[in-house]
């Protein structure tokens, strides 16, 4: 077989660069065999109708049932004394040594707080209605006759949580013992900032609790959030961050990366790939694969006709934030892109330069 070197051409141990007259039987046997190799392999990629059927299998999931006693969302639980407490006490009607009908009183460690006469009375885990019916029977009758009671908070005990990452104010934040959920954290420290993903994380102080997430924008979540364990003091609730909506375009394409989907807008298969510079010059695409994740966590392969696509003979499919649309060699397109990389065309003949190594880094 004649070979002539191409001018200007230097030749390498590691890296043969030659061209051949008329083409290598050897390196088209060796396309043939890959080209079987690869056909041989078994296509797993659903259609587009079955794809609909399984994101309407995805959105049909049983709600988690819960006592809805247990539940709500507009009004504030009663308040329950604690340890810790500074209550305000008026006590109209009574007439101590110096005439005091008002009165400051802590709850200690034990649940109680010392009353004027009466001495200790228990307070702790009752709400303000039932500490003032406990005060005025711990006085009537054997102190005084009757006596009016009002109770308020002067000082609460509060606890104290940190607010991190994509909240409109995040920092620390305070709760009163009725407001120990995330939810309440997250009102505290002025709801989701403009950047946030709805979705916050539980982090306790206490290694022997339990690393919680929410994605609040799920009504089941919302609902797991509302019955979770009380927060403590020091606990972190990290509110975490959204990624600009985007789709992922790899393969076949002039600059493959990702495609920002517009504000308020969508992005279609066609419009991405056009985002992407198009198609590679000289390659004819018959199809690509989606690859999309659904709302219950599974991850499915979508085969699209793009040839039928750009040709305007089926549908152009609507992407959604986080699809990665994969344009991948084919075994025709393999044969395409290595005629573009290796023939020469001259003007008295065909020639083919190989260079391996090269084509394998391509």
């Amino acid at each position: 077989m004649h070979k002539r070197i191409r001018p200007g051409t230097r030749r390498s141990l590691g890296r043969p660069n030659f061209l051949v007259s008329g083409g290598s039987t050897a390196l088209a046997s060796l396309l043939l065999i890959l080209c079987v190799l690869v056909s041989g392999c078994a296509d797993s990629r659903i259609s587009i109708d079955a794809l609909r059927d399984h994101e309407a299998k995805a959105r049909a999931i049983e709600p988690q049932q819960i006592d809805t006693q247990q539940l709500s969302l507009t009004e504030i639980k009663e308040y329950t004394v604690g340890k810790g407490d500074v209550l305000a006490l008026d006590l109209l009607g009574l007439q101590s040594e110096y005439s005091l009908d008002e009165i400051l009183a802590r709850v200690h460690d034990d649940g109680t707080i010392t009353l004027p006469l009466v001495g200790k009375v228990q307070v702790a885990g009752f709400e303000l209605g039932h500490v003032e019916e406990v005060i005025r029977k711990a006085y009537i009758p054997d102190y005084v006759k009757n006596l009016a009671v009002y109770v308020e908070i002067a000082n609460a005990n509060m606890t104290t949580v940190v607010v991190v990452g994509a909240a409109a104010q995040p920092g620390v934040v305070t709760l009163l013992r009725n407001e120990l959920n995330v939810l309440y954290a997250l009102a505290r420290s002025g709801g989701f900032g403009p950047g946030s993903s709805g979705r916050v994380q539980l982090r306790p102080i206490r290694s022997d609790r339990e690393l919680l997430s929410f994605d609040l924008t799920d009504i089941n979540d919302l609902r797991r959030a509302l019955l979770a364990p009380p927060l403590e003091s020091g606990d972190l609730i990290f509110v975490e961050a959204s990624e600009p909506p985007a789709v992922y375009v790899t393969g076949l394409v002039n600059s493959a990366g990702p495609v920002a989907i517009p504000e308020n807008g969508s992005l279609s298969v066609l419009r991405a790939i056009a985002a992407t510079g198009g198609i590679r010059e000289y390659m004819k695409v018959k199809e690509a694969t989606l690859i999309r994740r659904l709302t219950n966590g599974e991850q499915v392969h979508v085969k699209l006709e793009l040839g039928e696509m750009l040709a305007g003979k089926v549908e152009d499919v609507e992407l959604q934030a986080g699809d990665i649309l994969s344009i991948a060699h084919t075994p025709a397109t393999f044969i395409q892109d290595w005629f573009i990389r290796n023939v020469i065309f001259g003007p008295t003949s065909i020639g083919v330069r190989y260079d391996p190594l090269a084509q394998r880094n391509a």
